[in-house]
């Protein structure tokens, strides 16, 4: 499909949106009640663009622009179809444009967007809740980091290592299922009490075809494995800001070590894991959403097939603060991917020593125009690019704009 009928598509959906949702608001309970409820159907459009440029440091100038149209279809089966609650979740991703990073020369990536030119189905699921929400399955093209590994707080910036951690996200073939490329799965959720809740998820350990990036692909090889990953919740009932988290992850299949000391003989392999911990806190909180709020995470990853031993993230996000009359978010926030023993090992044999570590340093603001239209300008600076002493540290600056449906 080419870029034109790609953007013929998504704004054929968004057209869509402006007429479906009315009605879709409007459907009515299966017993006649009006619609408190959720609808039966909703469709979703949103535009994000980048438009950054590596203005000092780094491997040259430039400033590129990139972008993601993402278009969703979700919907409430116990609506729809009268089956108690069921939901089902499409949403398809068109990313395009240039690379911030390939100027700056890093290994986290500037933008959370840089991915190849492609459309993609993202995600396709079924999920099933029971016992009045207390437990759900859900199976289907799954992103592992719209549940697991997730700080919300941590979701207004614009570099990369704020979403998913780089400790998991380098992990694997292909990387686990999460952005750009998902995987096929089944999750499950339990609650057993309030402030607690349990993920478990088994996923195709290869998302995805990792010779070919255009277009979606999903193929099970017998070399795949599975990718296995849990986490538990601590929520504060009291306080909607306040999470704290601990996860495990592994993969069921083998790789080969980075460092081997033997010239002859077969590689040894192990199963690349990790775990992580993380949590935001409410620092202050006042009065028209007015807060301040503290995050942070830390992951480590088996060393011995994996290039980051260990990250160290975190940050503060000051919301509403600024003027109550548009919604309006400031943060800043840190994120240090550490290379571990083997790798750096690796590289001194090949003659081309490393850094410890890259770290990356961001102050952004994200201003809400109206309920479309958000700016957010955006400052990075990037001490050791890909840990590499050739490359002068990277200063980054430019604007994400979303426009959503």
């Amino acid at each position: 499909m080419t870029r034109s009928k790609l953007l013929s598509v998504n704004l054929l959906a968004c057209v869509c949106v402006s007429l479906i949702t009315p009605l879709s608001s409007s459907v009515s309970a299966a017993d006649g009640s009006d619609s408190a409820e959720l609808p039966a159907f909703e469709i979703g459009f949103d535009y994000t663009a980048d438009l950054l440029s590596i203005v000092d440091g780094g491997v040259e100038r430039g400033t590129p622009y990139l972008h993601l149209v993402r278009t969703e279809f979700s919907s409430d089966l116990h609506q729809l179809i009268g089956v108690p609650g069921g939901a089902f979740f499409v949403s398809s991703h068109w990313t395009s444009g240039g690379s911030p990073s390939e100027f700056a020369g890093d290994m986290q990536a500037v933008s959370s967007l840089d991915a190849h030119d492609t459309w993609k189905l993202y995600e396709a699921w079924v999920q099933q809740e029971m016992l009045d929400g207390g437990f759900s399955w859900l199976l289907g093209l799954y992103d592992l980091n719209s549940e697991f590994d997730l700080v919300d707080e941590a979701g207004l910036f614009v570099h990369a290592s704020f979403g998913i951690g780089p400790d998991l996200a380098q992990s694997g073939e292909n990387g686990p299922s999460v952005f750009p490329t998902t995987s096929v799965g089944l999750r499950l959720k339990t609650r057993p009490v309030s402030s607690v809740t349990v993920l478990l998820t088994a996923l195709d350990g290869v998302p995805g075809d990792p010779d070919e990036h255009d277009g979606t692909h999903i193929t099970f090889e017998s070399g795949d494995g599975l990718f296995l990953a849990g986490e538990i919740q601590f929520y504060r009932q009291s306080d909607d800001m306040f999470k704290l988290a601990a996860g495990t992850w592994l993969y069921t299949s083998r790789t080969a070590h980075l460092h081997v000391e033997v010239d002859h003989g077969e590689v040894p392999r192990s199963r690349s894991r990790g775990g992580y911990l993380l949590g935001q806190f409410p620092v202050w909180s006042g009065g028209d959403s007015q807060s301040i709020v503290a995050f942070s995470r830390v992951g480590m990853a088996l060393p011995e097939v994996n290039r980051l031993g260990w990250y160290a993230g975190g940050g503060v996000t000051l919301n509403n603060l600024l003027t109550s009359r548009i919604g309006n978010t400031v943060g800043l926030g840190y994120a240090a991917a550490v290379n571990g023993n083997d790798y750096k090992r690796v590289s001194e044999d090949n003659g081309s020593p490393v850094n410890d570590y890259e770290l990356a340093l961001e102050l952004t603001g994200r201003f809400e125009l109206n309920q479309y239209l958000t700016l957010q300008p955006d400052v990075q600076y990037i001490v050791n690019p890909n840990s590499d002493p050739s490359i002068d540290n990277a200063l980054a600056a430019g604007l994400r704009f979303s426009l959503a449906f």
